[in-house]
């Protein structure tokens, strides 16, 4: 019977991830589609400004100026074993923005082949894909997974003065 019982335990353990095992990396794959920013604050109890700029009086945040992994309202992301590349839809006059490519092995000579590509590296931690960068002394780092179906993107931008800005766009699969 004690037998049985631990039998039982492991197999519910196992089943949760329990029993240290690797946790499954999420597909990020898809179109993606904004639906919503959890309250992007300051550490000095500001909200961001809205891309990146601006005054910020009823315009909704969809991005972090400087950061790797932006998806702005709309994006198209294709994964692979080593690397991720968001692409944005082009604008209303035709342009298309660059892509973004997130590698995970730290590649870099890939991006030749790719003209019209941003490279970045990127790690994932469990099941997040975690890319950091700087862009003139401030230090962006953004996490990416999966949470109840939806693209969740969770930035977090640290200032030279020592503040620090996040926010959290989350994305409904088109």
């Amino acid at each position: 019977m004690r037998t049985y019982k631990s039998l039982i335990v492991a197999a519910v353990m196992m089943a949760s991830g329990g029993m240290g095992t690797a946790q499954n990396k999420p597909n990020l794959s898809g179109t993606w589609k904004f639906v919503g920013s959890q309250s992007p604050q300051s550490t000095a109890g500001r909200p961001l400004s809205p891309r990146g700029g601006g005054s910020g009086a009823g315009t909704v945040v969809h991005t972090v100026s400087g950061a790797a992994a932006n998806c702005k309202i709309e994006c198209t992301i294709a994964q692979d074993d080593k690397s991720v590349t968001i692409s944005l839809p082009a604008d209303a006059k035709g342009m298309k923005p660059r892509d973004t490519l997130l590698l995970f092995a730290g590649e870099m000579e890939a991006v030749s082949s790719r003209p019209q590509t941003d490279a970045y590296r990127a790690k994932w931690e469990g099941d997040r894909l975690v890319v950091s960068n700087s862009v003139a002394f401030v230090s962006i780092t953004q996490q990416l997974f999966i949470e109840n179906g939806q693209l969740t993107i969770a930035s977090k931008v640290n200032n030279p003065d020592g503040t620090t800005h996040s926010a959290v766009f989350v994305y409904a699969r088109k």
